[in-house]
C-alpha cells in the first residue's frame, strides 16, 4: 500500500519562479502525492501558470486564501491543510521557490514507513543559486534532545531545520497551526511549539534531498526598510509567542542573545521610518518576563534616543 503525501505550498507573485518548483515535484520518483497550492493574492501571472499545471496533472490543486483570513504564508499553509485530503498519511510544507531532488519523496517516505516510531524525519537541504545546486553542510543537523534543539532554535545562530525539510505524519501536524500573525521567523516559531507542546519523536538524516533558492531578489528584499521594519514587528510577535509557550528556564538561555540582537538592530538601523515604539515594546515584553538589569535598559534606551535624534 502506497501512502498519500500532501505537499502544501503557499505562494505570492512567484510567476517567474514557481515553474521550477512544480517541475521538481512533477518529476518525483514517488507518484502518490497531491500538491495543494494556496495563492495569497498574487497580482502577477501566477494563477495563469498554475492553471496550466492543473490541466497537465490533476494532482496539482489551486486554492485561494479566503478573504477573511490574515494575509501571509502562514494563513495560506493552515488553509492548505484544511482543504487537503484528510486521508493523506503525510504532510510536507514546501516553499514556492525551492526545489526537490527527484528522489525526495521516495526517500523521505521509505525511511518514515520503515521507522514507524518517528513522528517526522528531517533531511538536509542544499542551496540553489544561478541555476546551480550546491550541497550545503551548514544545513545538516546532528540529532539532539528536544530541549537542546529548542535552545538551538531560540538562539538562532544555526537553526536545526527549515520547515520544508521534514516529512510529518498527518496525525502530528493536525495538532498544531501556524501563527498567522507572524510574518517572519515562522519556521522557528512553529518548530519550537511543535517540540515543546507535542514532544514528538523525530530523527535527522544527513542526506540532501531539496534545495533553497538564493538569488538577487532575496538580497534586495532584505535590504529594504519595509522588510527590516517587518522583521522588527515579527521579533515582537515571536518573543510574545515564546513567552506564552516556554518556561522561564528555557527563555533565560536566550537573554544574552536577545540583548545582542537588539543592539545590532539599533546600531545598524539608519532609517527614519524605524518603528522605535516596537523596539520599546519588545524591551518591555522581555523585561516583564525575564527582567533586564537597569544598566542594560539604560544602554538600550540611550541608544534608541540617540538613534531617534540622528535619523528622524
Amino acid at each position: 500500500m502506497n501512502p498519500l503525501v500532501s505537499i502544501i505550498i503557499p505562494t505570492y507573485n512567484r510567476a517567474h519562479l514557481i515553474c521550477e518548483t512544480l517541475d521538481s515535484i512533477l518529476f518525483q520518483t514517488y507518484e502518490k502525492w497531491e500538491c495543494i497550492i494556496v495563492d495569497d493574492g498574487s497580482t502577477d501571472k501566477t494563477e495563469e501558470i498554475l492553471s496550466k499545471y492543473i490541466k497537465k496533472d490533476r494532482r496539482f490543486q489551486l486554492h485561494h486564501r479566503p478573504n477573511n483570513r490574515l494575509k501571509g504564508g502562514n494563513a495560506a499553509r493552515n488553509y492548505g491543510l484544511e482543504v487537503s485530503n484528510n486521508k493523506s498519511d503525510y504532510i510536507i510544507w514546501f516553499d514556492s521557490d525551492d526545489l526537490m531532488a527527484p528522489f525526495c519523496l521516495e526517500k523521505r517516505l521509505n525511511f518514515i514507513e520503515q521507522n514507524k516510531q518517528y513522528d517526522f524525519d528531517v533531511f538536509s537541504m542544499g542551496l540553489y543559486k544561478d541555476g546551480i545546486k550546491y550541497i550545503d553542510e551548514s544545513r545538516s543537523y546532528v540529532n539532539k534532545s528536544n530541549s537542546e534543539t529548542i535552545k538551538m532554535f531560540l538562539i538562532g545562530r544555526k537553526i536545526p531545520w527549515q520547515v520544508s525539510r521534514p516529512i510529518y505524519k498527518r496525525s502530528v501536524v493536525t495538532k498544531l497551526k501556524f501563527n498567522e500573525r507572524l510574518l517572519r521567523f515562522q519556521d522557528i516559531e512553529y518548530s519550537i511549539r511543535l517540540l515543546k507542546l507535542i514532544n514528538p519523536n523525530y530523527i535527522s538524516i544527513d542526506e540532501t534531498d531539496s534545495f533553497y533558492r538564493l538569488d538577487a531578489e532575496t538580497a534586495q528584499r532584505n535590504e529594504k526598510s519595509s522588510f527590516k521594519n517587518q522583521v522588527l514587528s515579527a521579533l515582537l510577535e515571536f518573543y510574545t509567542s515564546m513567552f506564552e509557550n516556554l518556561d522561564r528556564a528555557e527563555l533565560s538561555l536566550v537573554k544574552a542573545e536577545f540583548l545582542d540582537k537588539l543592539y545590532s538592530i539599533i546600531k545598524s538601523n539608519q532609517n527614519p521610518e524605524t518603528k522605535l515604539n516596537i523596539l520599546i515594546k519588545l524591551i518591555k515584553v522581555f523585561d516583564k518576563n525575564l527582567g533586564i538589569h537597569f544598566k542594560y535598559k539604560l544602554k538600550i534606551y540611550g541608544m534608541i534616543i540617540i538613534n531617534k535624534f540622528l535619523y528622524n
